[in-house]
């Protein structure tokens, strides 16, 4: 690590550690490495640094602290770069002392790390001390927890007493007390817990422990045990015997006992069955839930009655010196506590009747017992027996699936299937050879299966497993699906066959014609034939598709679709191409072939009916730029979406589309077409923050174009490289980069480009404190936009152009600026452009004093970014966390 703020702030050199100067030095480094990589705003760092008491000059005074700094951290990994409307810190999150201790304290495992990272119980210079407070106590509350879980209840009640002191009216820490001391018998301890908070609560606050604490205390009042162990994460069908097991304990009303004898081999999951349903039904025995393996069968001796009696005598409050010695008297002592109440008892792994007697109670008792044993001399009188089976070869495979994951049992199908075989359905078998397939095998790649499979076909002796026949499944699905398509029409079944090869996972009607050749009203009724015969499902918004086994059927089947599937990539091109445009009109068209006559692209009438379409086929589309084998198709299609994924800003799509749109185009060897998608490419890369991508496509869009003596194009990509390096913090020269792009539009008399780059360069204008100069730049695009009919242009207009006023102070007029951005931006249903907009409105309506109607806007931001920008989502809930310990507002 190289930066301190979990206690002072401090940054280590070598090893050594050096203590920042200055008390405004360490508060605005803590609130940069509060969030590295992420803008602060200025106004939220005015607040930090000198709350209402601002300095004459606020933004002289933060840039020459900035500049102190920015020296305290020479020699170190990060930098402090200037932003639109605020700094930031680029330094790797885990070189900080916060960021690992989040990181590390996500997991249950490395929470105890996380914790030791804490060099002081307080963080006085902390922009959001209580909300990292907040985060220790939640660190501490996981720590406890995990350690509870594991048996280590001594440590934690020992450990706990000295962190409630810290946190002295944490009811969570008091509840994990109170456990931890009834684990280990103390319950005179427990309600002294409970009792010390009720006092902090009443003589500090005036209030009452909260309802689970009570609730929790009443329990210990009535000594509820609370024993089942935690539910294995892997349990799979038994459906008939929960089902039993249900209609024993319906069968039982009124009985003062009923008693479910669960019998069967070893491995075979009778624990497992009697805690997946002792957790489903333990809200019906409210007295408590007892709980003991008996250790019938194992490498440990068996328990004794006696000793078993004694832990659940202890468990129901009973004082030890309170519990006979003798065998009979225990067992009494035992049934006295239970009559009258209402409690479940799992006796599990038990090893004969002898073992069983003494513990079984009377009263309004339910008792699961476990056995390898039929258990046969405690008699037919009450008891209910269930035989426990091994797993079908379906339910085998379902447990391989929820271990390793379904694409490895799919990757080797056959290979799992023969370890259900081998393992002989026996669950822990099968748990047991999962977790070593979890691992990768050394020099056997993807086939750690089959690996498996010929290690235990060598060792199948000392297995001592029997050797089931394999049954030809997939012919008898073949049989099924087979007598399905035999009743279709010729159309119907040529249908049935085009859906099954598309590469999507969806069809809508208006494809469905297409493919057909035909009109979407004759397409309806073989399409309505294959869902009535069940070969077809809808799924939602006129979509329709196929099961993955139907599908895989349908693609065996023999038949001829080149002709189908060329109508389908035509009518595909045609309305992509349609809906680009309609969505942004400044791109350049394509000249495409003309479709077939019997093909009948969409008519993208207006903005919205463009998005919409794009929305539901984008899964196709995206599937058929992948897949298709011609080139010229491939970069046509990545083309065409680009506006869409631009919109949409999907990161995990737009990528990867533009990068299979480029190599593709390098295949089919058009120039242009590489030159534009390496444009759109660094757009990308901007946009995702992904800068030195996005230098380097911009560099080669930008030779392509020159290399094609194409000067607008040139020109628009010199403005994605000039993004790139203005975002990436080298601003004078991404300035340079957009003085040179708004020369060569005005030559070329590339009107809309001008516009577009004037935003731009008002952007670095902004970020340069010029910001005069950037409201001249920013009133000329605006202008531009509107004269052009340019909507996206114009609401990044207004949005800058509402910031750059109310960095003067104008704040009336930026609310009416950004209020027009918000509305134009909803109307376009652009998200990312809307988020931005209610965010700057927000910051505007916070510096009026309106905070409710901030907070609104910035809460309807922070969900938009939570996909679009995590990121910004997560600045803007500090924001959000800021105003709620704000005193001039409380929500």
């Amino acid at each position: 690590m190289e930066f301190g703020i979990l206690g002072k702030v401090c940054i280590w050199r070598a090893g050594e550690e050096t203590e920042v100067s200055g008390a405004l030095q360490r508060r605005l480094l803590a609130a940069l490495l509060m969030e590295p990589g992420r803008q602060v705003a200025r106004h939220r760092l005015y607040e930090l640094l000198w709350g209402e008491d601002l300095p004459p000059t606020p933004r002289n005074s933060l840039q020459a602290i900035i500049s102190r700094l920015r020296k305290e951290i020479a020699g170190t990994s990060a930098t402090i770069v200037a932003d639109t409307t605020g700094y930031r810190i680029e330094v790797e999150p885990d070189r900080v002392d916060l960021h690992r201790f989040r990181r590390l304290a996500a997991s249950a495992d490395t929470v105890g790390s996380a914790l030791r990272l804490w060099r002081g119980p307080e963080v006085h210079h902390c922009p959001v001390r209580g909300s990292l407070v907040r985060e220790r106590l939640a660190a501490v509350v996981l720590h406890a927890e995990t350690d509870l879980l594991g048996g280590q209840a001594a440590e934690v009640a020992q450990r706990l007493p000295m962190l409630i002191d810290e946190f002295p009216g944490s009811e969570k820490l008091v509840e994990l007390q109170m456990a931890a001391l009834h684990r280990l018998g103390q319950l005179a301890d427990a309600r002294s817990a409970y009792e010390r908070l009720h006092e902090f609560l009443s003589l500090t606050l005036g209030v009452e422990p909260g309802p689970d604490l009570r609730f929790h205390h009443q329990e210990l009042l009535r000594a509820v045990p609370r024993q089942l162990p935690a539910l294995s994460p892997v349990f799979v069908a038994r459906q008939d015997e929960l089902a039993q097991l249900d209609a024993h304990l319906r069968a039982a009303d009124g009985v003062p006992m009923v008693i479910s004898a669960i019998s069967g081999t070893g491995g075979v999951g009778k624990t497992a069955l009697a805690l997946h349903w002792a957790h489903a039904h333990r809200e019906r025995f409210p007295d408590g839930q007892l709980y003991v393996n008996l250790q019938g069968f194992g490498a440990a001796a068996p328990l004794t009655p006696s000793s078993v009696l004694y832990d659940f005598l202890r468990a129901l409050g009973v004082h030890g010196d309170q519990i006979p010695s003798e065998l009979d008297e225990r067992s009494s002592l035992f049934r006295e506590h239970l009559i009258g109440r209402r409690t479940l008892m799992i006796l599990d792994n038990a090893r004969d009747t002898e073992q069983l007697r003494p513990l079984l109670p009377k009263g309004d008792c339910c008792v699961l017992v476990t056995s390898r044993n039929t258990l046969r001399q405690l008699g037919d009188n009450g008891v209910r027996r269930i035989d426990l089976s091994r797993l079908t070869p379906a339910d085998g495979l379902a447990l391989l699936r929820d271990v390793l994951g379904p694409s490895v049992v799919e990757r080797e199908l056959d290979a799992a299937r023969r370890l259900v075989d081998l393992c002989d359905g026996l669950p822990l078998a099968l748990r047991l050879i999962a977790e070593r397939a979890g691992h990768r095998v050394v020099g056997y790649g993807d086939s750690r299966l089959a690996h498996l499979v010929d290690q235990l076909t060598h060792e199948h002796s000392a297995l001592d497993m029997l050797d089931v026949s394999d049954d030809d499944i997939d012919s008898d699905l073949r049989s099924v699906f087979s007598w399905s398509v035999r009743q279709l029409s010729a159309e119907q079944a040529e249908l049935f066959q085009l859906i099954a090869v598309l590469p999507g996972r969806d069809i809508g009607l208006a494809a469905v014609a297409a493919l057909l050749g035909t009109t979407e009203q004759r397409a309806a009724r073989p399409l309505r034939a294959l869902v009535d015969a069940h070969l077809v499902e809808p799924r939602g918004r006129g979509r329709y598709g196929m099961h993955d086994l139907l599908r895989t059927y349908g693609s065996e089947l023999p038949g001829e679709h080149e002709r189908a599937m060329e109508r389908l990539l035509s009518w595909y091109l045609h309305s992509a191409h349609a809906a680009a445009r309609t969505i942004m009109p400044q791109i350049t068209p394509l000249e495409l072939p003309a479709p077939p006559l019997d093909v009948r692209p969409l008519e993208a009438a207006d903005y919205d009916t463009a998005a919409d379409w794009f929305e539901v086929e984008q899964n196709t589309l995206v599937a058929l730029v992948g897949t298709i084998a011609d080139p010229g198709m491939a970069w046509r299609l990545s083309y065409c979406l680009h506006p869409f994924l631009k919109l949409r800003k999907y990161a995990t799509r737009w990528i990867p589309v533009l990068r299979q749109g480029i190599e593709a185009a390098v295949a089919s060897g058009d120039r242009w077409a590489c030159a534009q998608l390496m444009k759109f490419a660094a757009n990308a890369y901007n946009t995702h923050r992904r800068y030195d991508e996005a230098v380097a496509a911009g560099i080669r869009a930008v030779e392509q174009f020159r290399i094609l003596a194409d000067r607008t194009g040139e020109a628009s990509a010199l403005n994605e490289l000039a993004i790139a390096h203005r975002l990436s913090g080298d601003l004078r020269q991404g300035l340079a980069y957009f003085r040179q792009c708004e020369a060569m539009c005005r030559e070329e008399g590339e009107a809309t480009g001008v516009a577009l780059v004037q935003n731009n360069i008002a952007n670095v204008l902004m970020e340069l404190d010029e910001v005069d100069e950037a409201i001249t730049s920013y009133r000329d695009a605006l202008t531009a936009s509107r004269a052009l009919g340019l909507p996206s242009t114009e609401v990044r207009s207004l949005t800058g152009l509402a910031a750059a006023y109310r960095e003067q102070g104008e704040l009336g007029h930026a609310l009416e600026l950004i209020t027009e951005s918000v509305r134009l931006s909803r109307q376009l249903r652009d998200d990312f452009e809307y988020a931005r907009a209610a965010d700057e409105k927000a910051i505007t309506l916070h510096a009026m004093g309106r905070f409710e109607e901030a907070y609104e806007c910035w809460s309807e931001a922070a969900a938009l970014f939570e996909t679009l920008d995590p990121s910004r989502a997560e600045r803007i809930r500090a924001d959000l966390a800021a105003m709620a310990e704000d005193p001039r507002w409380r929500r």
